[in-house]
């Protein structure tokens, strides 16, 4: 029994905006504590919006993926 795909892609929705935000928080509280500890220049805004691009697109090509394996083998 398979969802149906708009659900599928409604839920790869939500799990890359849950999964973009909890890697942000975790990468920034990260870099936080190496700034404050040893000194770290803190992080430039394009930094941070690479990095935030770079989890959006592992998170697409992770629901991509599991969307495919499910529905298409």
């Amino acid at each position: 029994m398979h969802l149906p795909i708009p659900i599928a892609i409604v839920l790869g929705i939500i799990f890359v905006i849950l999964y973009t935000y909890i890697g942000m928080k975790l990468t920034l509280k990260h870099h936080n504590h190496k700034r404050k500890h040893y000194n770290v220049e803190p992080m430039s805004k394009l930094r941070i919006y690479v990095e935030a691009f770079f989890f959006v697109l592992a998170g697409i090509s992770f629901v991509s993926l599991l969307i495919y394996i499910g529905y298409f083998s």
